[in-house]
C-alpha cells in the first residue's frame, strides 16, 4: 500500500508540474495578407476616403503594369491640387513585383517633372514620396509624411 501511495503522489506531482510548464506559444507576427488592399488603405492611409478610386485598367493604361502581374490592387488620387495619392499592389511573384516597382518609378518621375514648376504643393509630396515593397507587396503612398505611412502599411504583409 505504502509503494501505490508513493507511485500515485508522484504521479500527482509530475502532473502538477507539467500543467506548471503550459507557457503559450509565441503569437505570430501579425499578417495584413488575409486583408483586402482596400481596406487595409481605408484604414491606414490619411484622406483615402476624400480620394478618387481610379479603375484598375488605369494601370496599364498610365503606367503601364499588366493587369497579370497582380492579384489586388487599390489606385486612389486626390482630386484636390496637392497630389495625395495611394497606390497599393500585390504582386503575383516576385518577377512581377520588380516589374512594378520599376515601372512606379518611372511613373514617380515622371510625376515630378509634371508638378515641378506648376504645382508646388503636389511637387512638394511627390519629392518626398518613394515606392516600397515587401515581399510582394508594392505601395506608392504620396501624402504628408509618407515614408511613415508606407511603413505602417507595409508592416504586415
Amino acid at each position: 500500500m505504502k509503494k501505490f501511495s508513493v507511485l500515485l503522489l508522484s504521479l500527482l506531482v509530475l502532473c502538477v508540474l507539467t500543467g506548471c510548464n503550459n507557457a503559450q506559444p509565441a503569437a505570430p507576427a501579425a499578417s495584413t495578407l488575409e486583408i483586402p488592399l482596400a481596406t487595409l488603405v481605408a484604414d491606414i492611409v490619411p484622406g483615402a476616403s476624400e480620394m478618387a478610386s481610379l479603375p484598375l485598367m488605369d494601370l496599364e493604361d498610365i503606367i503601364g503594369i499588366s493587369p497579370d502581374d497582380f492579384s489586388d490592387a487599390v489606385y486612389l488620387q486626390s482630386t484636390a491640387l496637392e497630389g495625395g495619392e495611394a497606390l497599393v499592389l500585390r504582386a503575383v511573384d516576385d518577377e512581377a513585383a520588380k516589374s512594378i516597382v520599376e515601372l512606379l518609378n518611372n511613373y514617380l518621375q515622371r510625376r515630378c517633372e509634371e508638378t515641378q514648376n506648376y504645382v508646388p504643393e503636389a511637387y512638394k509630396l511627390l519629392k518626398d514620396a518613394s515606392v516600397q515593397r515587401k515581399n510582394n507587396t508594392v505601395a506608392l503612398i504620396v501624402t504628408e509624411n509618407a515614408a511613415e505611412v508606407t511603413n505602417k502599411l507595409l508592416a504586415g504583409e
